[in-house]
């Protein structure tokens, strides 16, 4: 009898556990990870991450579909937009329990703001109530904002202190950037993202690897024109994502990677006179405009002569100018002194001559010891190109 009476409680105790799995199982935690919105224009959620993986501002509903089945679906998914508009709009983390026709659903966000406040994204969780509260963990997103006028990354100082060990510094050049991260198809970041965007809300994702410590882990990075004239985003961790193959000018410019000593080669954007990427190792020891202070790298005496130059190209449209002898200041005092060559990148693209990209090859002849005559709180020339231009 005992026997019997303790079967008997055991197929009871597995039909509640069938009866819980099936009650549960679109809303299951281990199945359903957060999901990472941008969140940029109101009221148009879109998924750029899920499960680990990149999206490519999917739809919100279509990534919930499968979790909101039932006759209170049309209900819930008013509750999900309503929290993450609270959120978007509020910069501040939401948990909340949502009751309908007997069935609790947890719905948690978490805000992913910029340096000024400003929500870029949002990480939401959707899952049943009856099952353990995730902790929302670390941020594995960063939003963004690349700054035109400065063709300069800007990031939150607590982000760029634990993250990249920068110290008190938010603002890093696009030189600094892909020294340290290797964007899948650069040319066509650089491209997109130093032309004027046509609209607000242009957009541009793709992936990259950066080395964090002994390893090298692979990004996703989104971003969009705001009416605000940057471009904002955000960059998250993938896992195992390969993206496409670069392009054939991506390819062609890491081929130019290899030069004899004393030599380096970089792109220069023209427009603000601003280096973008250096396709070699850089010209060393020299403290480049943005890394330290704003003052121009070259000798003040050097600046004009280079304007002269880029305005052959900018404005007559030459194909390759040659300045000698620019000194460039060096970190440690002094001056490294360059021979350059500038020739023009061709762009199949209509706006060709809206930022043009250049490619400069530097030849170190040595140094010099001038003094300096720019104070550091010097903010450098402004580029002569920029003056007929709305940035």
């Amino acid at each position: 009898m005992a026997a019997r009476s303790t079967t008997n409680l055991c197929e009871t105790r597995a039909a509640m556990v069938r009866d819980i799995v099936a009650n549960v199982t679109d809303l299951h935690d281990g199945d359903q990870p957060w999901l990472l919105l941008e969140t940029l224009q109101a009221g148009q959620p879109t998924v750029v991450a899920s499960e680990g993986r990149s999206r490519s501002r999917s739809s919100l509903a279509r990534a919930l579909k499968s979790r909101l089945g039932g006759k209170s679906a049309a209900q819930l998914w008013n509750e999900i937009v309503a929290t993450v508009e609270r959120v978007r709009v509020q910069s501040t983390t939401v948990e909340v329990i949502v009751d309908i026709a007997n069935r609790a659903t947890r719905i948690a966000a978490h805000p992913v703001t910029g340096i000024d406040g400003v929500v870029h994204g949002v990480q939401l969780l959707v899952a049943d109530a009856r099952l353990v509260s995730p902790p929302i963990g670390p941020e594995r997103a960063v939003a963004i904002i690349f700054e035109p006028q400065t063709r300069s990354v800007v990031i939150r100082p607590d982000i760029a202190a634990s993250v990249i060990d920068a110290g008190e510094r938010t603002s890093f050049t696009l030189p600094e950037l892909f020294r340290h991260i290797h964007v899948d198809d650069s040319l066509a970041m650089i491209t997109t993202l130093l032309a004027r965007p046509q609209n607000t809300g242009d957009t541009w994702d793709g992936l990259m690897t950066a080395r964090m410590g002994n390893d090298d882990i692979r990004l996703h990075a989104v971003l969009s024109a705001t009416d605000d004239a940057r471009w904002r985003g955000l960059v998250h961790i993938v896992n195992d994502d390969h993206g496409a193959p670069p392009t054939l000018e991506t390819a062609a410019l890491t081929a130019l990677g290899t030069v004899t000593p004393h030599t380096a080669l970089a792109l220069i954007d023209i427009t603000h006179s601003r280096l973008v990427r250096w396709l070699t190792d850089p010209v060393p020891g020299i403290q480049w405009k943005g890394t330290v202070d704003n003052r121009d790298t070259p000798h003040p005496a050097d600046v004009e002569r280079i304007f002269v130059a880029a305005r052959e190209i900018y404005t007559d449209r030459a194909a390759r100018v040659a300045v000698d002898n620019i000194r460039l200041r060096r970190v440690d005092g002094g001056w490294t002194v360059v021979d350059a060559v500038c020739s023009i990148l061709p762009s199949a693209d209509a706006r060709d001559n809206e930022s043009p990209l250049a490619l400069v090859h530097f030849t170190i002849k040595g140094h010099r010891d001038d003094p300096d005559p720019v104070p550091s709180s010097d903010q450098g020339r402004p580029s002569p190109f920029l003056a007929s231009k709305v940035q």
